[in-house]
């Protein structure tokens, strides 16, 4: 009887722990094309600001996809060189083919945002965000004033990431110097 008792504990303890080994090890199911918003609904945003970058080839961005059960979290840094007349807005925009983009647009900073001191320095702002959209995505893409910079196509339900090995210059910053000197 003693033994009984052992072995259909056995059983029921490998039966435990194989179905937690079997939840973490298994590959998720892919999430479904309608159980998320749009993406402006919910983007969300860390910004620098201006600031001195130094030596541009310092930065390292990235962007990144990883699905879950509602469809696929996409997260991404970028720092972006531009001018003191200049600030960042950004926007996650939906566009045909079921790609989506991750717009960063320099405009024209305003008075209390721009930098107006002798020049000593690069100037760049960096944005650190992240957003869900519809499992049915084909690409992400990352622009910074319309030229894209950074592309995830979806592979399956597999994490996805890619370099952004520098500072990105703007369209503007191209072939110039951008210099700031913090107030």
């Amino acid at each position: 009887m003693e033994r009984n008792v052992m072995l259909i504990a056995t059983v029921l303890t490998a039966l435990v722990v194989g179905g937690v080994v079997g939840a973490f090890v298994a590959p998720q199911p892919a999430p479904s094309a309608d159980s998320v918003s749009p993406p402006s609904d919910g983007l969300v945003v860390s910004s620098t600001g201006q600031y001195c970058l130094g030596n541009t080839s310092e930065y390292d961005g990235w962007l990144y996809t990883t699905a879950d059960e509602r469809g696929y979290d996409v997260s991404f840094n970028v720092t972006v060189v531009h001018g003191t007349e200049t600030s960042l807005n950004w926007s996650v925009d939906s566009m045909p083919n079921d790609e989506y983009v991750i717009n960063l647009r320099t405009q024209s900073a305003s008075p209390e945002t721009s930098g107006s001191a002798e020049p000593d320095c690069t100037v760049g702002t960096t944005v650190v965000g992240t957003t869900k959209i519809p499992a049915n995505y084909t690409t992400v893409r990352v622009a910074v004033d319309g030229r894209t910079i950074a592309t995830v196509d979806r592979d399956g339900t597999l994490p996805e990431l890619q370099e952004i090995e520098t500072a990105v210059s703007t369209a503007s910053e191209t072939n110039t110097s951008s210099t700031y000197k913090p107030p």
